[in-house]
């Protein structure tokens, strides 16, 4: 079983481009696949669109990879065996991590990561030989590139191709690693670092990179689930405050899915707390473990009962991520590096809340202005200078978004919405998915959440 297929269509024959060899031998993938998914994305595809092609394999080869799976000639986009969920480990302290560090293992760093276990590393942890660890230096979200992919293979061949690796860093890192060991079907773990990676990212196995210029996040990628998620809170000791306030913007989306207050305050109680930010390295992980155990359960209990996306559940998840993705797609076309995945999430969810309420699905929300008093809710002013755009409010610049909804991958035949209702589903999330085809109504909502943030 896998999504319905609204419609087919077919596909002339495509030919590799040689330009594209070099790049498709590192990702193992077939001649032709990128130029495949290269006219898919020009042709704007949505995943409810299967494909009918010649039988070759570049075309099997993208479907798999084109917006996180796609059927071509009525073989299924997605997979259909028992899903392997992985399970998540919470550890007290940093040391635990030793058996997943060291052994006949490749293992992917993020800059930060790396240098804070090199003291522990040189003090007893052995990696033998010393050419299996990388360090991803500079990656962020808007850095997904095939090319960042083909990279870590490059290195993976070289330190003699280990079929079980390791991943520690951001979302950004496991994002993209995932993606690359997925391509050679290897074994890994995911050691996240921060915030947003600990409750969102690095839970229930999409992998992917961006496809610029002009076509948006994430839209080349697969699920494929680690062996194991290694959860320790000690990681987000260093890491830097807009990092941490971003990634709250994912609690702040689970505590809503399942209309916990309780949650919601405690998590912006902990994101506002001056005092226990500047000291953290002091302060006892307990609570902290506990509070992210809560939240991240919200995001496995979705993905367990839906693992592979094919019923509308786990679209759920997607709670404020389409006008998310659209300003991410916006940043990424005009190369401006500053806007964090959390952050356009926070400004995300603010204007789903209002969709919401705009739609009848819930009453006037009484937590919309502790989420307004947010620290790490951009201002208007902000998000302008993040995107470099000098008029938020014009008409160019909604209808710009409007381009970049449409190439959601939760598109189908208009876009589609997660929004918040008032009573709890047969699976007691507290949202629903719905297709608006009226621009206008979007558009009003987008003007009246310029009018909502500072």
């Amino acid at each position: 079983m896998y999504h319905d297929v609204d419609r087919w269509v077919p596909w002339i024959d495509v030919p590799p481009n040689p330009k594209d060899r070099g790049l498709e031998d590192s990702m193992c993938w077939s001649p032709g696949t990128i130029e495949v998914l290269r006219c898919a994305l020009n042709l704007n595809f949505d995943r409810y669109t299967g494909w009918i092609c010649p039988d070759k394999p570049q075309f099997r080869d993208a479907g798999r990879y084109y917006k996180h799976g796609v059927a071509v000639n009525e073989i299924p986009g997605l997979p259909t065996g028992p899903p392997i969920v992985s399970p998540v480990q919470l550890m007290p302290n940093i040391e635990l991590l030793q058996p997943v560090i060291s052994g006949n293992r490749f293992m992917v760093f993020g800059r930060s990561p790396y240098i804070a276990l090199a003291g522990y590393i040189k003090g007893g942890c052995k990696l033998e030989p010393a050419g299996r660890a990388m360090a991803l230096e500079g990656l962020d979200d808007q850095s997904k590139t095939l090319q960042v992919a083909a990279f870590i293979l490059k290195n993976w061949r070289e330190a003699g191709k280990s079929m079980k690796w390791t991943v520690i860093g951001g979302g950004a890192t496991t994002d993209i690693a995932g993606f690359a060991a997925a391509c050679v079907g290897a074994e890994m773990d995911l050691v996240p670092t921060t915030l947003l990676g600990m409750v969102d990212a690095a839970i229930g196995g999409k992998t992917g990179v961006n496809a610029p210029p002009n076509h948006g996040i994430n839209q080349i990628g697969t699920l494929y689930f680690p062996k194991n998620v290694i959860i320790c809170p000690q990681w987000l000791a260093t890491s830097r405050q807009e990092d941490w306030q971003a990634g709250s913007w994912a609690c702040v989306k689970h505590a809503l899915l399942i209309n916990d207050e309780q949650l919601l305050d405690e998590w912006l109680e902990k994101v506002q707390d001056k005092e226990w930010l500047e000291n953290r390295r002091q302060k006892s992980w307990g609570e902290l473990v506990m509070l992210i155990a809560r939240t991240l359960q919200v995001k496995v209990q979705i993905i367990s009962a839906d693992p592979y996306e094919i019923h509308d559940l786990r679209l759920l998840l997607h709670l404020g991520h389409t006008l998310a993705h659209a300003l991410e797609g916006i940043a990424l076309d005009r190369e401006k590096r500053e806007l964090l995945h959390g952050e356009a999430l926070g400004v995300g969810l603010i204007y789903a809340i209002l969709l919401s309420e705009k739609l009848g699905k819930i009453s006037k929300p009484p937590y919309l202005p502790r989420l307004l008093a947010h620290h790490g809710l951009l201002s208007k002013q902000q998000l302008a200078s993040k995107l470099g755009v000098s008029d938020l409010a014009s008409p160019p610049f909604f209808k710009l978004l409007m381009s970049f909804f449409k190439r959601d991958k939760k598109y189908r035949s208009a876009p589609r919405w997660v929004v918040l209702r008032d009573k709890a589903n047969e699976d007691g999330i507290f949202a629903e998915l719905v297709s608006i085809k009226d621009p206008k109504l979007l558009q009003e909502c987008w003007h009246q959440l310029l009018a909502t943030i500072r």
